[in-house]
């Protein structure tokens, strides 16, 4: 049995390039929590799996363990907590997040290694916080004075401060952090990648994925330690296809 056309097949979002590098990954399913439709949804070739179901499982799932946790935290609001779920089978594990009105499913094979997936999981979830839609209402708010009827308060002369009274001359503090060595080293390996790898948009998803450090981290890699400058040398030659210690082309800074 087919399952009938859905969200999934009109979004325009495309999932393929989370999965790229990540090992034991079978199917990303996107969901609305609010009816049981797949918003999104990619599977690896050679497997079989109906995101409609899935959406439909999940989903409940989900929200029940949203009210359980409610019951256990003795709290009634709806948002009291939104936990991240695990489910186990013999030749599943299946990592359940929620992104804002939306359900993240993520299914590894049985082998995958637990804390690789979770961390691969962490890291899909925080991509698609930012690729996900707002709620709508979340776009149309008006301000406060406006919504509640009353009419904004009007500008007065003596409530705007005189030209005198500002000082442009007094310099902003430098709050940018000082630059590293091994930070300029994480840069450089970052750029080189992005230069000749394929599929360059995605080199720094890859990384984070592979190095378990996060996207912050390759964002901000001054505060790295030389361990970590390993791993994400060592992520940088498996990408590339090259054998450990011949990432010699990309020059230290």
């Amino acid at each position: 049995m087919e399952d009938s056309p859905t969200m999934a097949s009109e979004s325009s979002m495309v999932l393929d390039g989370l999965a790229v590098g990540v090992d034991h990954l079978e199917s990303i399913v996107v969901f609305l929590l609010t009816v049981a439709q797949p918003y999104a949804s990619w599977t690896a070739p050679g497997q079989e799996l109906r995101p409609a179901l899935v959406a439909e499982r999940m989903r409940q799932t989900y929200l029940a363990a949203e009210d359980a946790l409610r019951v256990v935290d003795g709290d009634a609001s709806p948002r009291s907590g939104h936990p991240g779920l695990m489910l186990e089978s013999s030749t599943h594990l299946v990592m359940i997040h929620r992104v804002r009105s939306f359900g993240v499913a993520a299914f590894f094979s049985r082998e995958a290694p637990l804390g690789f997936a979770r961390m691969a999981t962490r890291q899909i979830v925080s991509t698609l916080e930012q690729d996900l839609p707002y709620p709508r209402e979340n776009h149309v708010a008006l301000p406060a004075p406006l919504a509640t009827g009353s009419s904004p308060r009007p500008t007065t002369p003596s409530s705007v401060p005189s030209p005198a009274a500002l000082d442009f001359d007094e310099p902003a503090p430098d709050t940018t952090p000082p630059r590293s060595i091994i930070g300029d080293r994480v840069r450089a390996v970052v750029s080189h990648l992005e230069a000749i790898a394929p599929d360059p948009h995605i080199v720094r998803m890859r990384l984070a994925l592979r190095t378990g450090l996060g996207l912050e981290a390759l964002v901000q890699p001054d505060q790295l330690n030389s361990d970590a400058l390993l791993l994400i040398e060592t992520a940088a030659e498996d990408i590339l296809g090259l054998d450990r210690g011949k990432l010699t082309e990309v020059a230290h800074p």
